[in-house]
């Protein structure tokens, strides 16, 4: 008798890619969660839930769509999607993906540079040669191995989280109870801002996601074999990253001197890690290096991610004969401009560079998918039954 080998369910994979490109460095280490959702007390951890659930819906459009007419072509799909106005929106897709890779790849090398000086002392500029290199490596020798261990990688992190997150609820230096039923020490931490902006910065959030996470969806969305699939990944989608968010806030709010600290407008620094800034008020060395082994390992899976995707979408642009001569220029510019962007620092990457995109976005990706995606749906559903007549 054979063992059956366990296969995991097509949309679990789906979510999971999904998930994956969202446990970036802005994710772990929680400036993003802060940036747009911690300025709002309580009412920040509806913020994620509305981001995850607009972002579900166009997702979910995408996929399905994508699956009825048997396409993972970021390119074909647009072109179909969009038809007639698909240049236009092709071309604003290639400008924000182009944009998101940049924003990406710089917050990965100036977060774990950082890192590497306020925790080891290791100058800035060795950290983010450490991190060119590893990336070179990887990316050019370690495909194959990186591309299998994406998937447990992305749990790894959460799990991470999710134990952080413990460990510092329950630490003696948490009084998150106190915060939560009586915000006064809490607000006094946060900027005044009226909760009706969170509304405005959960479009946004989901907004600047929305290119990536399409295009990376998209890309596994043919192992979907049913309308039942599309919305099962769309759902687990939701439920991981919503969940995600919330978690990485509730952190957040147990510690409103973090939050403090982070909107301090005397603040010098640049670039600045809240989940790490708990993790060292928690006062536990174990939880500090395991935090930072988890941040390492988001910083290179984002770093190696976004640069196969850069030498797979260009490299038939490059007049080189040589297949590895061609990655490596694409890869020598990607870092090049990673850097010199990095030195802008986390904190604008994450609220002026992908806000940016996020308006970009909103009028060329959210909103036409949301209006026109039920109809498309609908139209290729029928066109398909049509066929297999």
């Amino acid at each position: 008798m054979k063992n059956k080998k366990f296969v995991l369910p097509a949309y679990i994979g789906v979510s999971a890619v999904w998930f994956g490109t969202h446990v970036g460095p802005g994710t772990a280490s929680g400036n993003q969660t802060a940036s747009y959702f911690g300025a709002y007390g309580k009412m920040g951890l509806l913020g994620g839930i509305i981001a995850m659930l607009l972002l579900g819906f166009c997702i979910y459009y995408c996929i399905e769509y994508s699956r009825l007419i048997g396409t993972t072509s970021f390119k074909e799909f647009t072109n179909s999607f969009f038809s007639p106005c698909q240049k236009l929106f092709s071309t604003v897709f290639e400008f924000a993906f182009i944009w998101m890779v940049i924003m990406n790849f710089s917050a990965a090398l100036d977060t774990g540079a950082t890192t590497l000086q306020s925790q080891f002392g290791l100058f800035y500029w060795i950290g983010i040669f450490l991190f060119c290199i590893v990336t070179i490596v990887l990316t050019m020798f370690g495909a194959e191995l990186v591309r299998r261990s994406s998937t447990i990688l992305t749990f790894l992190i959460l799990a991470a989280l999710i134990g952080i997150v413990f460990f510092g609820l329950t630490s003696s230096q948490c009084n998150f109870i106190e915060h939560w039923t009586n915000t006064i020490t809490l607000e006094k931490a946060l900027p005044e801002k009226p909760w009706y902006e969170l509304i405005w910065s959960s479009i946004l959030y989901a907004s600047f996601l929305a290119v990536g996470m399409v295009g990376t969806s998209l890309s596994v969305s043919d192992t979907l074999k049913s309308k039942k699939d599309s919305k099962k990944a769309t759902v687990l989608g939701i439920i991981l990253n919503a969940g995600l968010i919330c978690l990485v806030a509730i952190l957040l709010y147990a510690y409103p001197s973090v939050l403090g600290d982070y909107f301090d407008p005397m603040r010098t620094s640049k670039t600045f890690i809240p989940n790490l800034e708990v993790v060292r008020i928690i006062g536990k060395p174990f939880l500090t290096y395991f935090y930072i082994v988890i941040l390492f390992c988001a910083i290179v899976s984002t770093l190696e991610g976004y640069g196969f995707g850069v030498i797979s979408r260009y490299r038939k642009f490059i007049p080189v004969k040589n297949e590895r001569g061609k990655d490596l220029i694409l890869l020598f510019i990607l870092l090049i401009v990673g850097i010199l962007v990095s030195r802008l620092g986390l904190d604008w990457i994450i609220s002026k560079g992908f806000r940016f995109i996020g308006y970009v976005e909103i009028i060329f990706v959210v909103l036409p998918t949301l209006v026109i995606g039920h109809r498309k749906i609908k139209q290729a559903t029928q066109e398909k039954n049509e066929a297999e007549r």
